[in-house]
């Protein structure tokens, strides 16, 4: 665990490969946000100088991530099951890579991934009729 207080460590209770991830998955989002406000606000969280719970209550920040996450559900639903599957095993590859990186041993009871998965698989809705 990573006992150096921040609030990337804080969000993800210390995990050094949730921090690890979380804090590479925010300098995607400086490097790559069109938004320049936005870009600064993350950078001001990976130098320490604003919390993630501060970047999250940012109003330009929660516009911003609301719509990614729209094209990212887009792109998941266009995609087939074999490929959810290709893209949650490269996930998983990358993931072992940056526990080795970190000095880390593997992780032992790694869930399998598979078709029937909980993430690759299509959310319940709601019926809009009674």
């Amino acid at each position: 665990m990573n006992t150096e207080w921040n609030s990337i460590n804080a969000f993800t209770g210390g995990d050094r490969v949730e921090a690890a991830q979380l804090t590479k998955a925010l300098e995607a989002i400086r490097d790559n946000i069109e938004d320049r406000e936005v870009a600064r606000a993350v950078a001001s969280v990976l130098q320490g100088q604003r919390t993630l719970r501060e970047l999250t209550r940012d109003p330009a920040f929660v516009t911003a991530a609301a719509g990614a996450m729209e094209e990212l559900s887009a792109q998941w639903e266009e995609m087939t099951p074999e490929e959810r599957v290709r893209l949650a095993e490269q996930g998983k590859r990358e993931t072992e890579a940056l526990r080795e990186d970190l000095g880390m041993d593997p992780e032992i009871d790694a869930p399998e991934i598979g078709l029937d998965g909980p993430a690759l698989g299509r959310p319940e809705r709601p019926s809009d009729t009674p």
